[in-house]
């Protein structure tokens, strides 16, 4: 009966332990913070022998299939020549979509998100005060993901799990991230203080139905992937997450899927259910994104949208973020820095929201 409730509350909404800190030295005025001391949280590499996988997505507009198989590949000189030229002080790296949770067999599963977690922590340790990692996860067994998230950060100081919205079982089987199965990962997060940034990734062979043949042109970032999160996350607060681990905290980028823009027709339409229902989940859908999400800029440089989220879930919920290679990093530097906002705020959303999420030093 819960789970009716639980899908009845979806329909009416549609009618991230201590971990080693870096010290990114002091801290400027805000006059200068966000031209100089950028923090980023969304930034791919690849695994090398997975190189191929990234040209099944389209590169920037200019950017030519060697330049792009170059950037997700470097994870040193190059980055770190554009991040001093662009005002990047500290980059958290993961890798891109989808990895471990594309992988049926769940062996094969977790070998690969352990490789991508060494390979990356490996490549980072000699530039920890310039580079950090989120852990990639395999999610066939939550509690070895939970274990393999606590070696990476203890063994590499990465800052929390970058998650895919669904684990591929088989074929015909999927389990996205509300399902109750994953509540000893939720946990563990929770324990260690850690955040979970949660990203959209292609339609599972169902879905696909939906896109194809007729329409190809909406799969991915320009239409699918906010449809993909916002489920995700409404489902995650209709199936009472939040309620049984009110200090997760969740990321989503791309301005938060457009979810925040919607708070007042979700939160009225589900109050019409839960003043009926027994809810699974207790509060406004609003209150989740006021207490439990943060959102980045990743690949949406908007200027009103941006204003308008501020006024939605309030400013010190939202981090700066490029989504590199798939965007330029350029273009995302110079839209922060060309932000109509006062200095303290573009100063928060640049540097100090990140620095408070993630502990680290100023």
């Amino acid at each position: 009966m819960q789970n009716t409730f639980a899908l009845l509350f979806i329909a009416a909404a549609c009618g991230v332990a201590a971990f080693p800190s870096q010290n990114h030295s002091s801290t400027p005025d805000a006059a200068d913070v966000w031209k100089h001391k950028k923090i980023s949280l969304e930034e791919a590499f690849v695994l090398p022998e997975l190189v191929e996988h990234v040209f099944s997505f389209p590169q920037p507009i200019g950017v030519s299939n060697e330049t792009f198989r170059a950037q997700f590949l470097d994870i040193g000189p190059i980055r770190l020549q554009q991040m001093d030229d662009l005002g990047i002080d500290y980059m958290i790296l993961s890798h891109t979509a989808p990895l471990a949770q594309g992988v049926n067999e769940s062996d094969a599963a977790e070998a690969l998100a352990t490789r991508a977690n060494d390979y990356l922590g490996e490549n980072i340790k000699n530039n920890t005060d310039r580079l950090g990692g989120f852990a990639m996860l395999s999610l066939h067994d939550p509690m070895q993901a939970a274990n393999e998230l606590e070696r990476a950060v203890s063994n590499y100081g990465f800052h929390g799990a970058f998650m895919y919205t669904y684990q591929d079982y088989s074929f015909n089987e999927t389990y996205y991230l509300s399902d109750p199965r994953y509540d000893p990962l939720w946990q563990r997060l929770v324990d260690l203080d850690l955040p979970v940034y949660i990203h959209p990734r292609g339609p599972g062979p169902r879905q696909m139905l939906d896109y194809l043949p007729s329409t190809p042109d909406l799969i991915g970032g320009g239409y699918q992937f906010s449809n993909d999160v916002g489920l995700t996350l409404m489902k995650m607060i209709a199936y009472g997450v939040f309620d049984r681990f009110p200090s997760l905290k969740v990321i989503s980028g791309h301005m938060g899927e457009h979810l925040p823009s919607d708070l007042f027709r979700l939160d009225a339409q589900v109050d019409r259910l839960r003043s009926a229902l027994n809810l699974p989940a207790l509060h406004d859908v609003s209150y989740y994104f006021q207490n439990n999400f943060y959102e980045t800029t990743s690949g949406d440089f908007a200027d009103d949208l941006l204003n308008f989220h501020i006024q939605q879930i309030g400013i010190e919920r939202i981090l700066f973020s490029v989504d590199y290679p798939y965007e330029n990093l350029a273009d995302g530097t110079k839209w922060l820095d060309n932000l109509t906002l006062p200095d303290g705020e573009k100063a928060q959303i640049a540097r100090g929201n990140a620095l408070k999420l993630l502990k680290l030093d100023g």
